[in-house]
C-alpha cells in the first residue's frame, strides 16, 4: 500500500518562512503518532505545518489543501531532519458539503480588514490602473446607510451569497453580476498577478474576539471598523495583503452558502450574511440573520430579521424585528445606557409610522447587553481550527 511521506528541512528554512524550530518539535521521537494541520499551502509539494501548537516549513510527496488535519507517524527525528508518515484517517466520513466545510472554515474572515484596505488604496496611486479602478467600482456598488431600507433587496442581491444563481441567469440580465460582491472580490483577485503576490511574506492577521463563525446558532454581532497601515509597503506586498484579504472574505461567504445547503429544504430558512455599507465617507459591515417560519396553524410565515451595527456615538447595536403578516415586533440589545434611553424616546414616533403605513407594533423591548452566540454543531461532523 502506498503511503505519503512528509519531509521536514528543519534545518534549511527559507527566509520566506522565517519560521525556527520550537524545542517541542526537536524533542519528538520515532514511533509517536500526532495530529498535524495544514496551516498554509506554499506550493504543491510544500506547506507550512503545524504541530503541538508550533509551526515548520514542510515539503511533501502530493498537494495538500489548507486547513486539513492529519495523523502523523513519526518515522525519523534527528537534528537535521524529521520524517514523517501520514496515517490513514479512522474518521467517519464527510459529505462533499462537510468536506467542503471543513476547507473554507478555518480561512474565512469578516471583510473588516479588506475595506479597511481597499478605503485605504481608493485614496492611493500606488497600484496599477486595472487594479484601481476594480477598487473603486466596487466601493461605489455598495448602498449608503440612509438607502439601505429602500434598498434592502438589491443589496441582498449582491451581498454575493447569491452569485452563483445569478450566473445561471446571466443571458437575462447581463450586468447583473457586476456589483455582485464576491463576482468582484473574484476579478479583483485575478487582476493580481501571482508571481508577484504570492512571493511575499504573509501578513499576520489581528483577529476580533468577537466575530461569529457562520454557523447554525450564530447570532449577528457588530463588527467594529479597522484602519489598515500600508505606507511602509511595497506594490508586491500591497498586492499580497489584497489577495489573501480577499480570499478570507470569499471562503466566509462560501462557508454561509455550504451551511445553508446542509440543512434540508423542508427546515427554517436561516441565512446569516453581511452587508457592506457606506457610512459618512467610511464603509461598515453589517451582519444581517433572515429567518423564515413556516407553521401548518399559521395561514402565514412569519419573518424575522436580525442585524447587528456598531455606530460611533451609538455603540454595538443589535436589533430583531419579527413579521407576520400586518404585526411587527421589535427587540433591542444595545452597548450602552444612552442608547437606550434614545431609543425609548422614538418609541411613539415609530408606533405612529407603522400605522401610517397600515402595520401594528405589537411589541418593542429595550435591552442593555449584547446576545452572545450559541454555535450549534449538531451534525456537521468537523472541528473547526482557528488557523
Amino acid at each position: 500500500m502506498a503511503v505519503d511521506t512528509i519531509n521536514l528541512q528543519v534545518g534549511k528554512l527559507t527566509p520566506i518562512q522565517d519560521i525556527k524550530l520550537s524545542k517541542s518539535l526537536a524533542e519528538l521521537s520515532a514511533g509517536q503518532v500526532v495530529k498535524a494541520i495544514i496551516v498554509n499551502r506554499l506550493s504543491d509539494n510544500q506547506v507550512v505545518l503545524g504541530i503541538n501548537g508550533q509551526t515548520v516549513n514542510a515539503k511533501t510527496t502530493r498537494p495538500y489543501l489548507t486547513g486539513e488535519v492529519l495523523d502523523v507517524k513519526i518515522i525519523k527525528a534527528t537534528d537535521t531532519e524529521t520524517l514523517l508518515q501520514v496515517q490513514p484517517s479512522c474518521a467517519p466520513s464527510l459529505s462533499k458539503l462537510q468536506s467542503a466545510l471543513a476547507q473554507t472554515l478555518p480561512r474565512q474572515w469578516p471583510a473588516t480588514q479588506l475595506l479597511a484596505t481597499l478605503q485605504t488604496l481608493s485614496q492611493a496611486n500606488k497600484l496599477p490602473q486595472a487594479i484601481q479602478t476594480q477598487i473603486h467600482q466596487l466601493l461605489s456598488s455598495f448602498s449608503t446607510l440612509s438607502q439601505l431600507p429602500q434598498q434592502f433587496a438589491l443589496a441582498l442581491a449582491n451581498s454575493g451569497y447569491f452569485f452563483e444563481s445569478r450566473l445561471l441567469k446571466l443571458a437575462n440580465d447581463p450586468g447583473a453580476v457586476n456589483k455582485d460582491f464576491k463576482g468582484q472580490l473574484l476579478k479583483l483577485i485575478s487582476l493580481i498577478p501571482t508571481d508577484v503576490a504570492s512571493k511575499q511574506e504573509k501578513m499576520p492577521t489581528a483577529y476580533g474576539s468577537k466575530d461569529s463563525l457562520p454557523l447554525a446558532g450564530a447570532l449577528p454581532q457588530a463588527h467594529h471598523r479597522q484602519f489598515a497601515n500600508l505606507q511602509d509597503q511595497s506594490l508586491p506586498q500591497i498586492l499580497s495583503i489584497l489577495q489573501e484579504q480577499a480570499g478570507h472574505v470569499i471562503a466566509r461567504i462560501q462557508s454561509s452558502q455550504i451551511n445553508h445547503l446542509l440543512h434540508s429544504p423542508d427546515s427554517a430558512i436561516n441565512l446569516l450574511l453581511e452587508l457592506p455599507v457606506q457610512v459618512a465617507e467610511n464603509t461598515e459591515l453589517i451582519s444581517f440573520l433572515l429567518t423564515k417560519n413556516s407553521n401548518a396553524n399559521q395561514a402565514a410565515a412569519s419573518w424575522s430579521i436580525q442585524f447587528a451595527v456598531h455606530l460611533s456615538e451609538l455603540g454595538e447595536l443589535q436589533a430583531e424585528i419579527s413579521l407576520q403578516e400586518t404585526s411587527i415586533c421589535v427587540e433591542f440589545h444595545v452597548q450602552k445606557e444612552s442608547t437606550l434611553s434614545l431609543l425609548a424616546e422614538q418609541h411613539q414616533a415609530f408606533t405612529e409610522l407603522l400605522q401610517s403605513a397600515g402595520m401594528q407594533l405589537n411589541g418593542w423591548g429595550l435591552h442593555h447587553g449584547i446576545k452572545e452566540d450559541v454555535i450549534n454543531t449538531t451534525g456537521i461532523k468537523l472541528l473547526d481550527i482557528r488557523v
